[in-house]
C-alpha cells in the first residue's frame, strides 16, 4: 500500500464509505476481552509493519475524535453519522464539540485523508511551524542580531545604527595586537561569533570581518603559535652583486649620471631598483657644488690652520675665560625692502607683458677708519657701562681683516684700549661669528617681505630685533667657533659649511 491509498482489504462495495476509525483487517479479539494467557499470541498476531502501526494510531485518534463529535446519540444515528459525516454540518452546540476539533476534523479529510492527499499537508504544517516558532522567539532573535552584524539587523535598524557609530576604546591597534586577543579568547573556547562582537566594542566595528575572526581561530586550534605575520620568499631581486658593481663603475666614470641615463645603461633595470642601487647599495648621494668666498690657495690655507691652532690651544688653556673676553662685529648692508626668494617674486604675467624688476634700496654710507674708531670708541663706553671687570680682565677682539679694520689709525686705537687682536685669516667668513650667526638670522628677518619707507624705519626696526635677541643667542654664536675652528684644522684649512 502506498502512502495515501485504502487498506488493501477496504472494498468500497462491501464496506461501503471509508472509515479512517475502522479496521479493515480480519477482526480479532478485542483487548479488553483477552485472558492474561491469551496476551502473547494476540501480540504475536499483531502486523509490526511501521505502515501498520501509524495505522493503528491513527484510527485510535480518528475514533477518538469521532466519539467527541457525535457525543451520546444512540449507536444507529452514531453509524448513519460515521457513513455520511463529509455530508452533514453539525452546530457545535447541537454536536457536543468545540470548533477547534470539527476544523482540525475538516482539515484531515481534505488534505490527509483522501486517496491521493500529495504533500500539501506538509507545505502546511512546515509553515505553520515556521511561523510559531519565529513569533515564540522574535524577541531573543532581534536582540542577538542587532549586536552581531548589518546584514540581520534590518528589523531593528535603530539598534544597529548606534552600534555602528560606536566608538573604538583602542583606536588603530597593532595587527600582532588584534591577533593575541584572537588567541587568548580561542585558549578559551569561546566561539568565534562571540570574539568578533567584543573585538567591535574594543576595537570599533570595522576592527575585523566575522570570516577573517573564523580563520584564526581556526588556525590557532590548528596548532599556530605566532601572532605575526610570517615570511614570505616574495618576488626574486634583480639586485646582485655583478650589477652593483657594474652601476658603481658607470657612476666613478662621470658622476654627473642621473637614473634617466643610468636606465638607457641598464634597460633591464627599473628607475626604482636603480635608484636603490645607487642611495641603498652604493650609499650615494648627489649634492650640489657649495659656493665658496674664495678659492683657497695653500697660502690662505696655511693662514688658517694657524689661526685654528692659534684659537684651538688658547680655549684649551684657558677654558670659557677665553670665550668670556671675545668681541666680535662687522658691517653689513641692509635694504630697504629684501626680496624673499626668487621662487616668491614669480607672478602671471602673459609673453608680451613687461618684464617685471626687483632691486636694493640699501641704508647707510661705506665704513672708513674714522667711522670704524668712532664705533670702536662707543664699544668701549658700552663695555664699561655693562660689562664691569671685563675691561681689567682684557679684550680679544675678532674682527675680519676689511681695510677699515687693518688701517693705521685703528690700530692705533686698539693700542691705546690695550685690547689683544686675534689674527683672523683672510677670506674666512665662515670663522666670524658676525656672518656666520648674527646677520644669518638678520637677513631672515628682513626678508619677510616688509618694506620701510625710509632709512629711520628701517633703524628702528634693525635697533628693535638686536634688542629683542636674548644674552643666550649671541653666546651661541661665539660657543660655535669652537666646532668650526676644529672642524677647519681637521679638513687642512677648508671652508666650514657647518
Amino acid at each position: 500500500m502506498a502512502f495515501g491509498d485504502y487498506p488493501a482489504e477496504y472494498n468500497p462495495k462491501v464496506h461501503g464509505p471509508y472509515d479512517p476509525a475502522r479496521y479493515y483487517g480480519t477482526p480479532d479479539t478485542p483487548f479488553g476481552q483477552l485472558k492474561l494467557s491469551e496476551v502473547g499470541a494476540w501480540i504475536g498476531r499483531r502486523n509490526k509493519n511501521p505502515k501498520a502501526v501509524v495505522g493503528a494510531l491513527s484510527r485510535g485518534h480518528e475514533g477518538v475524535c469521532h466519539r467527541a463529535k457525535v457525543g451520546h446519540l444512540p449507536s444507529s444515528e452514531s453509524r448513519s453519522l460515521a457513513i455520511q459525516r463529509k455530508k452533514v454540518t453539525c452546530h457545535p452546540a447541537k454536536a457536543g464539540h468545540f470548533p477547534s476539533s470539527d476544523t482540525w476534523w475538516r482539515w484531515q479529510h481534505k488534505y490527509v485523508h483522501p486517496k491521493r492527499a500529495g504533500v500539501a499537508p506538509f507545505f502546511q504544517v512546515v509553515a505553520a511551524s515556521m511561523a510559531f516558532f519565529y513569533f515564540i522567539n522574535y524577541g531573543k532573535t532581534s536582540e542577538y542580531f542587532s549586536s552581531v552584524s548589518p546584514d540581520r539587523c534590518r528589523l531593528v535598524p535603530v539598534a544597529w545604527q548606534q552600534w555602528s557609530k560606536m566608538e573604538a576604546l583602542i583606536p588603530s591597534p597593532a595587527a600582532c595586537e588584534v591577533w593575541s586577543v584572537i588567541k587568548f579568547f580561542n585558549a578559551q573556547s569561546i566561539a568565534p561569533i562571540e570574539i568578533h562582537r567584543q573585538l567591535c566594542q574594543v576595537y570599533g566595528p570595522n576592527i575585523m570581518s566575522k570570516q577573517m575572526v573564523h580563520r584564526w581561530c581556526r588556525q590557532f586550534s590548528e596548532g599556530r603559535q605566532s601572532v605575526h605575520d610570517e615570511e614570505r620568499s616574495g618576488r626574486p631581486s634583480l639586485i646582485n652583486d655583478d650589477r652593483v658593481e657594474l652601476v658603481r663603475q658607470c657612476i666613478m666614470d662621470n658622476r654627473r649620471f642621473t637614473i634617466t641615463e643610468l636606465s638607457s645603461h641598464f634597460p633591464q633595470i627599473s628607475r626604482s631598483l636603480l635608484h636603490d642601487i645607487v642611495t641603498k647599495h652604493l650609499l650615494f648621494k648627489k649634492v650640489c657644488a657649495r659656493w665658496v668666498p674664495k678659492n683657497l690657495i695653500p697660502k690662505h690655507k696655511m693662514q688658517r690652520l694657524g689661526a685654528a691652532l692659534t684659537f684651538l690651544q688658547w680655549y684649551h688653556d684657558d677654558g670659557d675665560e677665553f670665550l668670556d673676553r671675545i668681541v666680535t662685529g662687522d658691517e653689513t648692508w641692509i635694504s630697504h625692502f629684501t626680496p624673499e626668494t626668487k621662487q616668491q617674486s614669480m607672478h602671471w604675467r602673459h609673453t608680451g607683458s613687461p618684464v617685471r624688476m626687483k632691486f636694493k634700496q640699501t641704508l647707510g654710507e661705506t665704513v672708513n677708519a674714522d667711522r670704524y674708531c668712532e664705533t670702536l670708541r662707543k664699544l668701549r663706553r658700552a663695555i664699561q657701562n655693562k660689562m664691569r671687570g671685563m675691561l681689567s680682565a682684557g679684550v680679544v677682539l675678532l674682527h675680519d681683516n676689511a681695510r677699515p679694520h687693518t688701517a693705521r689709525r685703528t690700530a692705533a686705537v686698539l693700542t691705546e684700549f690695550g685690547w689683544e687682536l686675534f689674527d683672523h685669516p683672510p677670506y674666512s667668513p665662515d670663522l666670524a661669528p658676525s656672518d656666520f650667526h648674527v646677520f644669518l638670522h638678520l637677513k631672515k628677518f628682513l626678508s619677510s617681505g616688509e618694506r620701510f619707507g625710509n632709512d629711520e624705519e628701517l633703524k628702528t626696526s634693525v635697533t628693535r630685533w638686536f634688542h629683542s635677541q636674548a644674552a643666550e643667542f649671541y653666546d651661541r654664536g661665539i660657543q660655535k667657533l669652537i666646532p668650526r675652528y676644529d672642524k677647519c684644522l681637521n679638513s687642512d684649512g677648508g671652508y666650514v659649511e657647518k
